[in-house]
């Protein structure tokens, strides 16, 4: 029984911690992406530029 509860605890902490974990991952795949299309599009921007 005592085993079962200390269980159940380890549990909750572990899936707090993967909570915050993907949450970060979530935000930095966000900043990630942003900061790819900005690139892309400034690539894009001068490639139109120089052809013209």
């Amino acid at each position: 029984m005592e085993k079962d509860y200390h269980m159940s605890l380890y549990l909750d902490s572990l899936m707090q911690n993967l909570d915050k974990l993907l949450h970060m991952i979530r935000n930095s795949y966000r900043r990630g992406v942003h900061h790819y299309i900005l690139m892309y599009r400034l690539h894009f921007a001068q490639r139109t530029c120089t052809n013209t």
